[in-house]
C-alpha cells in the first residue's frame, strides 16, 4: 500500500489539498501498523515505540502543513 502511495506522490507535484489528504491517508496507514505491532498482529522487528514515533512524526507534520494554510 504505502509503495503505491509513495510512487505517485513522487510522480507529480501535488496541490496543498491533496498533501493533506495524502498524510491523512499516510497516518492511518501508521495507526494501522503501530496498532498491529502491539496487538501481536503484525510480528515486527521495529520496537512499538517507534512505531509510535514514526506516527507522531506525520501529526506533527500534517499540524504544520495546516497551520501554514496549505501552502506548498
Amino acid at each position: 500500500m504505502f509503495k503505491g502511495f509513495n510512487q505517485a506522490n513522487l510522480a507529480r507535484k501535488l496541490p496543498g489539498a491533496v498533501v493533506v489528504i495524502a498524510t491523512e491517508d499516510l497516518i492511518d496507514f501508521e495507526t494501522t501498523i503501530e496498532d498491529g505491532i502491539n496487538t501481536g498482529q503484525i510480528h515486527s522487528i521495529l520496537d512499538p515505540t517507534l512505531a509510535d514515533h514514526m506516527r507522531r512524526e506525520s501529526l506533527k507534520f500534517i499540524d504544520e502543513l495546516k497551520r501554514t494554510g496549505n501552502r506548498t
